[in-house]
This record gives C-alpha cells, structure tokens and sequence, in this order.
C-alpha cells in the first residue's frame, strides 16, 4: 500500500515537471522554481505573482491575495458607486472586535450579530 503511494506521488511529481518544460515552456534548472504539494496531492508552481496547478488540471491558475488587501476597501467590478467598506472599520453603528462574538460585525454596544438584525428586518418587509 505505502508502495503504491509513492509510486503515485512520484508519478504526479514526473507530470508536473513535464507540464513546466513541456507546456509552459519554463526552462530554468528545476532548482530555481518552488513547487509546492498540497495535502490533496496537487502540485503547484508558486511564483510572488501567481499559483499554478502543474499535475491534475495543468495551467490552472489560483489565486494569491495578501489579507490585507482584502480586508481594504475595494470597488465592486461592473457596479458603478458601489464599494465593500473596510472590514476594520465597518459603518456607523457597527462594530468589529476579535473579543466581542470571535470578530463577528456586531450592533455597537451589543454582541448582537449585525445578520441577525438584518435577518429580523427582511422578514418584516416581506411580512408587510
């Protein structure tokens, strides 16, 4: 059993660097790129600016984002004036706390959870 897991993982390791020489055109020596095993078994260019799949679906790209540039605030693509708040400082009447609902928005000055509240007002407007 523990063979034929190794022969798997070596099998994986083989397609993964044919798909880089082969159809990604990467001809550096093997040591300067960083390949990355997943616990799944993927195996994985990881450049600074991308994340590519090599082994199971070769060419698929993932996506990198540092937290900080997701916890910022960002326009939404395609929706004109629409924008995501910063989740750090969220709007009026809100409140972000690690301490208070394990960093769950809350109402300010409650640990009632924001959804909750906003749960309560969707269902009177359908009510009414």
């Amino acid at each position: 059993m523990r063979h034929n897991a190794i022969q798997g993982r070596a099998t994986r390791i083989r397609r993964a660097v044919n798909s880089l020489q082969g159809d990604f055109g990467q001809s550096e020596h093997l040591s300067t790129y960083r390949l990355v095993s997943d616990p799944s078994g993927n195996i994985r260019l990881v450049t600074h600016e991308q994340d590519m799949e090599l082994a199971r679906r070769p060419g698929q790209l993932l996506l990198i984002a540092e937290m900080a540039q997701v916890i910022e605030p960002f326009a939404v693509q395609g929706r004109p004036g629409v924008v995501i708040p910063d989740l750090f400082k969220p709007r009026a009447h809100l409140s972000v706390d690690p301490e208070t609902q394990a960093g769950i928005p809350v109402i300010a000055g409650t640990r009632v959870p924001y959804d909750v509240v906003a749960s309560l007002m969707r269902e009177e407007s359908r009510a009414a």
